[in-house]
């Protein structure tokens, strides 16, 4: 009998490594994919640059007007460039002053469309259905808002629900609990100034609503760096700039 206490417990330490060597696969995923997104655009501006460089030294014939879109198309180039490169930098180092809640399982820090963003599930914060903080997500949000205040940039609490139940519902739940964890950022000592709220409910999902387990990852919150808009153009503008590089240069 005892023999097959100590195999039983060996077995369950078994699957728990195995458990946690998964989890932390998934993490180390999450973040090798959010790199690849800032590379990928770093990568296709350096080739855009490369292009619009060789459209100005190719042709002497190119008129004025040309020359001033290859040239203004450079300069938001290289703008870009160094917003996406301060991304970078921003998120190496949120990686690692919430380490320790990342670990734990109650963070992600991942880059999506260029944006940094904080994604915590609800279990951390909430019970189902409900929009006050629980004891263990009051004290996330407290460690989490210490150290974002010390960054002079500003964020966006959303609010984000699965398809169940009805639509009004949700939409509310999502914005309550956005509001929520607004309000207990800046009793950490966020400024108003430099934090904002959203609920977006069941319109942004991260997965199918399919099952138990997609659904509940749809159940979150998230804090967003907001882009400063005087000196970060969106996707499609990008798309626009370095578009002009590959068009005729005659």
């Amino acid at each position: 009998m005892r023999y097959f206490i100590v195999c039983m417990s060996m077995a369950a330490l078994m699957l728990t490594g195995c458990a946690t060597t998964n989890q932390t696969a998934s993490k180390i995923a999450k973040l090798e994919e959010s790199n690849q997104e800032l590379n990928e655009r770093l990568n296709r501006l350096a080739t855009a640059k490369s292009r619009c460089t060789a459209a100005l030294a190719a042709d002497d014939r190119l008129d004025e007007q040309r020359r001033k879109e290859l040239r203004q198309a450079l300069s938001e180039i290289e703008s870009l460039r160094t917003n996406l490169q301060m991304t970078r930098r921003m998120h190496k180092e949120l990686l690692r002053v919430l380490a320790v809640p990342i670990k734990a399982g109650r963070l992600s820090v991942i880059v999506r469309n260029g944006m940094i963003t904080l994604q915590m599930p609800e279990k951390v914060l909430f019970e189902l259905n409900k929009a006050k903080l629980n004891a263990t997500g009051r004290d996330n949000i407290q460690e989490i808002a210490n150290i974002l205040k010390r960054y002079k940039q500003r964020w966006q609490v959303t609010g984000h629900t699965d398809t169940t139940g009805e639509t009004k519902y949700n939409w509310n739940l999502s914005i309550q609990r956005a509001k929520t964890v607004m309000f207990e950022m800046i009793n950490t000592g966020m400024s108003p100034k430099m934090i904002s709220m959203a609920g977006f409910g069941e319109f942004q999902p991260v997965a199918p609503n399919d099952s138990k387990e997609h659904r509940a990852l749809n159940r979150r919150i998230e804090i967003v760096l907001v882009p400063n808009l005087s000196r970060v153009k969106f996707d499609t503008q990008a798309s626009a700039t370095t578009g002009i590089c590959t068009s005729k240069t005659s």
